[in-house]
């Protein structure tokens, strides 16, 4: 064979190197792209029949009669205007409750406005009492006599006995 220019050692590397790319792509290659496909043709299996199932249900659904539409319907309705009276009740007993708790605020407030417009008032009486008694006090003290002084003193602590 050499003299056709073949080696036989390089023809047992060769056959080695054939194997071993063989084995490669076997391992790498071949596998994943089989397991791809497979992989692929059971999505679609299962594709195939979630789309008869959803058929099925359409073609059930489609079944149903006008009578059950119409029941449905009116139950639908039903239901909606309930909701719709229970919300007007609800919303009536919040205005309703939102009036008395205003009512009540405001009396409040004006409960606490008249007693500090009392106290206020009580207070500007007895100031304005206490600057006239001491303006009095001045005034009598600047105009009596000592004699003057001592009776009206007297006659005080008999006003006082006799309380």
């Amino acid at each position: 064979m050499e003299n056709f220019g073949i080696k036989p050692d390089q023809i047992l590397f060769q056959m080695i190197n054939f194997l071993i790319v063989m084995v490669v792509l076997t391992k790498f290659l071949y596998k994943p792209i089989v397991a791809f496909v497979k992989k692929q043709k059971e999505q679609q299996e299962d594709y195939n029949k979630i789309s008869l199932e959803i058929a099925h249900q359409k073609e059930h659904l489609n079944k149903l009669s006008e009578d059950q539409k119409a029941e449905l319907k009116r139950i639908y309705n039903k239901t909606m205007e309930d909701t719709k009276k229970e919300a007007k009740e609800m919303l009536d007993e919040a205005k309703e409750n939102a009036k008395s708790e205003g009512k009540r605020i405001v009396e409040e407030m004006n409960s606490e406005a008249k007693q500090a417009k009392e106290t206020l008032l009580q207070s500007a009486k007895d100031d304005i009492y206490n600057k006239a008694l001491n303006i009095s006090e001045s005034l009598l003290r600047s105009s009596l006599t000592e004699s003057q002084k001592q009776k009206l003193m007297d006659m005080a602590l008999e006003n006082l006995k006799n309380e």
